[in-house]
């Protein structure tokens, strides 16, 4: 009896430890599952971080384009842009070279006889009676009036170049095509409108309304020198509309292509703060995952970004979890039917133990009640019962033996 309380004591002491070393190993597969998804997840934030990285270089790589573009059809940044500065100059000492011509004239007349009075673009001269004078006052008038029209028409252009800035500004400041087109229409008729209007003032000036006092001797040389002059100064006003046109053409075609540049620039700095915020969306889903959820409960389909390049670089990582996930499945179905199969071995046991535990209470009686023959039967019996309880627990031992070479081997 002792020799069977102690094999039952051996044997329940056995199986305690195979339940130990199971729960051992269970624990160990989970943190080596919990170690491979951190790993996992630590991976595609570094890949996601390298995304960032590239497209705030793309954007810096882009705006250092635009930079130079608008630099060099605008010039410096705080400069006055190229083409404008360019016209201006030329203008500005147009005016200042008439502007000493005419006050050399002007002293040159009046140290002579006679003097010019200047009235919105009209010349009219007094001059004396002799011919010397006279000739050489109509050849001054037809000159100022020849600067007074050069410099209307510097003004007129001038004029033109501001109107048209302010519409592409207008147009540039409202940011919409359609606009920019419509305006750059207009300001093509407009300065088609005032190229003819200087030609027709170039025309009507050529020919001014002065009135001079002179003898008939003198008329051819003052034809002759007048229509020479005016010839000169009809070309330098052509010479300065067209110059004026090209600058404004520039200006409207450089302020459509920087508005482009800057919806387009607009439009992926919109594209990329989604992205951004979809990706800080996805990092906060995932770790509500890892902090929330145990290990085996994880679905990584959360995780996966809607990008279809993220999505590639992505396949062979869920294809390993996957498969890792199965080979977990795998296992855990293994362990469940062994256990299962430990319970129903274990059932008989358990039934040999309570019959051995009644037949312990039933002995003393029996042993009054029997007589020796039937003492002789009951140890036999008695007997029997340990060589199977022996052999089941040699089948045991040989299966948990088993068990752990398959899960050495996985």
């Amino acid at each position: 009896m002792q020799q069977q309380q102690q094999q039952q004591q051996h044997h329940h002491h056995h199986h305690m430890q195979q339940q130990q070393q199971q729960q051992q190993q269970q624990q160990e597969m989970q943190q080596m599952d919990e170690e491979e998804d951190e790993q996992q997840q630590q991976q595609q934030i570094h890949e996601l971080r390298l995304l960032q990285q590239q497209q705030q270089q793309q954007q810096q790589q882009q705006q250092q384009y635009i930079a130079s573009l608008s630099a060099d059809i605008w010039g410096p940044p705080g400069g006055p842009p190229i083409a404008a500065a360019y016209t201006e100059e030329e203008i500005y000492r147009e005016k200042e070279k008439k502007e000493k011509e005419k006050k050399e004239k002007e002293k040159k007349e009046k140290e002579r006889e006679g003097e010019i009075y200047y009235d919105d673009g009209e010349v009219w001269g007094v001059v004396s009676s002799s011919s010397s004078s006279s000739s050489s006052s109509s050849s001054n008038a037809v000159e100022a009036a020849e600067a007074a029209a050069a410099a209307a028409a510097a003004g007129a252009a001038a004029a033109a170049a501001a109107t048209a800035a302010a519409a592409a500004a207008a147009a540039y400041e409202e940011e919409e095509e359609e606009e920019i087109y419509s305006y750059r229409d207009l300001l093509l008729q407009q300065q088609q409108q005032q190229q003819l209007q200087l030609q027709q003032l170039a025309a009507t000036h050529s020919t001014p309304p002065y009135n001079t006092y002179s003898s008939s001797n003198s008329s051819s040389s003052s034809s002759s020198s007048s229509s020479s002059s005016r010839e000169a100064a009809g070309e330098r006003i052509c010479v300065l509309v067209n110059k004026e046109i090209e600058a404004t053409c520039i200006r409207t075609i450089a302020a459509t292509e920087t508005y482009k540049c800057m919806q387009q620039q607009q439009q992926q700095q919109q594209q990329q703060q989604q992205q951004q915020q979809q990706q800080q969306q996805q990092q906060q889903i995932c770790k509500d995952i890892i902090v929330r959820e145990p290990v085996y409960v994880q679905q990584p389909y959360r995780c996966i970004q809607p990008q279809q390049q993220q999505q590639q670089q992505q396949l062979p990582q869920l294809q390993q979890q996957q498969q890792l996930q199965q080979k977990q499945q795998q296992v855990l179905q293994q362990q469940k039917q062994q256990l299962q199969l430990q319970q129903k071995q274990q059932q008989p046991y358990r039934c040999i133990q309570q019959q051995q535990q009644q037949q312990q209470q039933q002995l003393p009686q029996q042993q009054q009640q029997l007589l020796p023959q039937q003492q002789q039967q009951v140890l036999q019996q008695q007997k029997q019962q340990l060589q199977q309880q022996q052999q089941q627990q040699r089948q045991q031992q040989q299966l948990q033996q088993q068990q752990q070479q398959e899960q050495l081997l996985l």
